[in-house]
């Protein structure tokens, strides 16, 4: 069995979550896997998500337990001001070559 920090194999699969809304002052890494721990676990930013070459979506790669559908919406704070974070699973499924 494969682990991956608390999940495994058996017990998660790989997704891309989609996020919206995210502020820009809060586009970074440590954000995304901030978001990513609330799901499961972020594994890889995407590319342009990662060089910042599109603001209007987010995405990364995660693992996410069976069990958890991913589309909730997050109100994430900075300093006195609040957004709604919005989280979906993108469509298009993992494969591992």
């Amino acid at each position: 069995m494969v682990k991956c920090g608390d999940f495994s194999a058996s017990t998660a699969t790989l997704r891309w979550i989609d996020v919206f809304g995210v502020p820009m002052i809060c586009w970074c890494k440590d954000f995304f896997k901030k978001l990513g721990g609330q799901v499961g676990e972020m594994i890889v930013l995407e590319e342009d998500t990662e060089l910042k070459r599109r603001f209007n979506k987010g995405r990364f790669l995660a693992i996410v337990p069976f069990q958890n559908q991913v589309d909730c919406t997050m109100m994430v704070k900075v300093g006195d001001h609040s957004f709604s974070v919005k989280l979906r699973e993108h469509s298009t499924p993992v494969s591992i070559a």
